[in-house]
């Protein structure tokens, strides 16, 4: 039996066109045989799937993954160190305020203002610092003139002794510009001389 490949129709083997559809059946490829035992076999014959083929594994791209997030610990600030000349956070603010226009007119006007600012103000730390300093420039510049008198006639006292005036003087404008600021540090000589703590 031969098959038509166009129309699918089935005739014997010497026919040579599909009467169909007139294609020529001289190539066309014997019909499959339909007769039982070939019907039986194949009910019969275990059916074998075939696994279907495995893909090619794919080189895998490196997955992009982002960097871990490190919580950061606060910035730890340096404590300023403490200086120990300087008194100012030892006093009150309102204090300050209260006797820092006498504590000027002690730098201004001497041992009168010192008076005059222990009378009209009473236990203000910060006058008081400023009385203090103001007694020890006092008594260093006191020191320093006798020295120089004395001993006038060896010509080097007297002129280490107006250099060491000098210096005084120097400290003193520093310790008034910071006394106008409101500040209670000790100078960087006189803070050695012991008395009136």
């Amino acid at each position: 039996m031969k098959q038509c490949p166009n129309c699918n129709a089935t005739y014997d083997d010497a026919k040579k066109f599909c009467i169909k559809c007139g294609t020529v059946l001289e190539d066309a490829q014997p019909a499959p045989a339909t007769d039982e035992t070939t019907v039986l076999n194949e009910q019969a014959a275990p059916v074998v799937e075939q696994a279907a083929p495995q893909p090619e594994p794919q080189p895998q791209q490196p997955v992009y993954q982002a960097p871990p997030v490190y919580q950061q610990a606060p910035p730890v600030y340096q404590q300023a160190p403490v200086n120990p000349d300087d008194h100012t956070a030892e006093m009150d603010q309102e204090d300050i305020a209260k006797g820092k226009l006498y504590a000027i007119f002690v730098y201004l006007f001497g041992p009168v203002a010192m008076i005059v600012g222990l009378l009209a103000v009473k236990d203000s730390k910060f006058l008081d610092f400023h009385i203090k300093l103001n007694i020890k420039y006092l008594v260093v510049n006191t020191i320093l003139v006798l020295l120089s008198a004395v001993f006038c006639w060896t010509f080097v006292i007297p002129i280490a002794g107006a250099i060491c005036m000098c210096i005084v003087s120097v400290l003193i404008i520093i310790s008034f510009v910071q006394c106008c600021k409101g500040q209670a540090k000790d100078p960087a000589i006189i803070k050695n001389i012991k008395f009136l703590k």
